[in-house]
């Protein structure tokens, strides 16, 4: 079975009634990716260096499952979109080709994801 995309899971999360019910599913499907995306959504430490809004991207068409890059591939390239990370070095046009690039290449509920971070 195909590992679950992060945006399922925090659905998963979502629909749990209870506090201790969403932390204990959080705990069991524990994974660097989701807490990347928990870190760049809620660490008020984290500032990226992207410009407000949705950037124009072409949102991929291919089923769950089967976009070219999944989420957990894609967090690795974040270090390159906040403040004070290796990014400050690219062009404003390159870091945001870049991150057009990563939207690109998930699913479009991945790629929501990383918008509302």
């Amino acid at each position: 079975m195909a590992e679950k995309m992060i945006s399922e899971l925090l659905k998963e999360v979502a629909e749990k009634k209870t506090k201790v019910e969403k932390i204990a599913h959080l705990q069991k499907n524990n994974s660097r990716h989701l807490r990347t995306i928990l870190a760049g959504a809620f660490d008020p430490s984290i500032q990226f260096i992207l410009p407000e809004g949705e950037p124009p991207y072409r949102k991929d068409d291919a089923p769950k499952g089967f976009s070219p890059a999944p989420l957990a591939r894609v967090t690795r390239r974040f270090k390159y979109f906040d403040k004070g990370g290796i990014g400050e070095r690219l062009t404003a046009a390159n870091r945001e080709k870049m991150f057009i690039d990563c939207l690109e290449s998930l699913h479009p509920d991945e790629a929501q994801l990383v918008l509302l971070m």
